[in-house]
C-alpha cells in the first residue's frame, strides 16, 4: 500500500511541475505577443506635461449587474482553490506585513514588474504599458514644479523604484526613505542609483526623524498598511515643515462595507487580507483623521480608470492559474500562504474596482502653520 501511495504522490508532483511549466510558457508567450518595451525615462521634467485627470470608472446599472455576476463566478472559482473565509479572518499586523513582502520579493519581479515597481501602473490610454509604473513619480514632479522641495521622504519605498527614478532627476533634493521589510532595505541600499539616498528600516508610526525635517512626505501603496491611522498621520504631520505636502497614492474603500452585499463584502475583504492589509481606509474617514492631525486637504483625485489596464492584466494571469484548481492547489502547496494568496487579490481586484467597491486615488494634504 505504501508503494502505491508513494507512486501516486510522485505522479501528482510531476503533474504539478508540468502545470507550473505550462503556466510559465503561457506567460512568456503572452509577454512576447505584447512586446515588452524597456522603461524610457524622460530626461527632463519639463518635457513631461502634467499628468491629466482620470475619471472614475462608470457604474451603469446594466454594467453593475454584469460585474456582480462575474464577481460571483470568480468567487466560486477561488473557493475551489482557497478557504476564502479563513483569508477574510486573517489579521494583518507588522510581522505579517514584513513576511508578506519578504515572501513576495521575487514573485513581484516575475509577475508584476521586472524593473522593481511594486505598485500599479497608471495607464490613462486604456492599454497596459510598463511606462505607467512611472506615473506616480511623474505626478509628484508636477506638484514640485512650482516650488521644488529641499527634503523629501518616501514611506514604504519597497525596492526603491520611485526613489531610483526621482533622485537622479532632482540632484538638489535630499531624499530619504523608510521601509519595514529588511529584505527591501538591503536590496535598495545595494542599488548604485540610490547611493546618495538615506535609506533605513523604520515604522511609519514612529519615524526616526526630528520634527519639521521634510518639505514633502509621500507614499505609494504603503499607507494602507497603517495599523493605527491617526497615529501614522500625526507622525507625518510632525516631520513635515509648515506648508509641506503629504501625498498618498493608494487603494481605498469607496463604500462602507455595511452597504455591500455579502459577496461584495467578502471580495473586498479577501483583496485586502491577501495583500496583508487589515482593511483599506475609507476615503471620508481618512480625510477627517488627517484634518485632526493638522493636514489640510488640497486635492482628492480618483485614478481608478488609470489603473484598470493593470488590473485587467493581473486578472488575465490569475485566470491561467484557476483553469485547473486541483493542480493549482498542489502548486500552491509548496509555497508560503502570503505568496499564494496574492493570486486571490489578482483575481478579484479588477471586479471590486470596476464595481466601485474599492478605488485608487491620489490624495494631497498640506500642513498648516498650526499643524502638529
Amino acid at each position: 500500500m505504501g508503494k502505491v501511495v508513494g507512486a501516486k504522490r510522485l505522479r501528482a508532483r510531476a503533474w504539478a511541475r508540468r502545470w507550473a511549466s505550462v503556466i510559465g510558457i503561457v506567460e512568456r508567450l503572452a509577454q512576447a505577443i505584447r512586446g515588452r518595451r524597456a522603461l524610457a525615462v524622460p530626461r527632463r521634467c519639463a518635457e513631461n506635461p502634467c499628468m491629466p485627470s482620470f475619471p472614475a470608472t462608470a457604474h451603469k446599472p446594466a454594467q453593475r449587474s454584469a460585474d456582480a455576476k462575474r464577481l460571483a463566478r470568480r468567487l466560486a472559482q477561488l473557493r475551489r482553490v482557497f478557504d476564502l473565509d479563513a483569508i477574510a479572518r486573517q489579521p494583518a499586523d507588522a510581522p505579517l506585513i514584513t513576511s508578506y513582502y519578504h515572501q513576495n520579493f521575487h514573485p513581484y519581479r516575475r509577475y508584476h514588474s521586472a524593473e522593481g515597481a511594486m505598485h500599479m501602473a497608471l495607464n490613462p490610454g486604456g492599454r497596459f504599458d510598463r511606462e505607467g509604473y512611472l506615473g506616480q513619480a511623474q505626478r509628484l514632479e508636477a506638484l514640485w514644479a512650482a516650488q521644488p522641495p529641499a527634503d523629501v521622504l518616501e514611506l514604504a519605498f519597497g525596492k526603491g523604484f520611485n526613489l531610483e527614478y526621482l533622485a537622479p532627476r532632482w540632484p538638489g533634493v535630499r531624499f530619504s526613505g523608510i521601509d519595514l521589510t529588511p529584505r527591501n532595505v538591503r536590496h535598495a541600499q545595494s542599488r548604485p542609483a540610490l547611493a546618495g539616498v538615506a535609506l533605513s528600516r523604520a515604522d511609519m508610526h514612529a519615524l526616526p526623524f526630528e520634527a519639521g525635517s521634510f518639505d514633502c512626505v509621500f507614499c505609494v501603496e504603503g499607507f494602507c498598511h497603517a495599523t493605527d491611522v491617526p497615529r501614522a498621520l500625526a507622525e507625518q504631520a510632525r516631520v513635515l515643515r509648515p506648508g509641506g505636502l503629504f501625498v498618498l497614492f493608494d487603494g481605498y474603500r469607496e463604500r462602507a462595507v455595511e452597504t455591500m452585499s455579502a459577496e461584495e463584502a467578502l471580495a473586498v475583504t479577501v483583496v485586502e487580507k491577501s495583500m496583508a492589509v487589515d482593511a483599506f481606509q475609507h476615503v471620508e474617514t481618512l480625510v477627517g483623521q488627517a484634518a485632526a492631525a493638522g493636514l489640510q486637504l488640497v486635492s482628492n483625485e480618483s485614478l481608478a480608470a488609470a489603473v484598470m489596464p493593470n488590473f485587467r492584466r493581473l486578472d488575465r494571469m490569475a485566470s491561467l492559474f484557476l483553469l485547473v484548481p486541483p493542480l493549482t492547489r498542489r502548486w500552491l502547496g509548496g509555497r508560503s500562504a502570503e505568496r499564494g494568496r496574492n493570486l486571490a487579490a489578482a483575481a478579484l481586484g479588477r471586479w471590486t474596482v470596476s464595481m466601485g467597491l474599492q478605488g485608487y486615488r491620489e490624495m494631497v494634504w498640506r500642513k498648516g502653520d498650526g499643524g502638529a
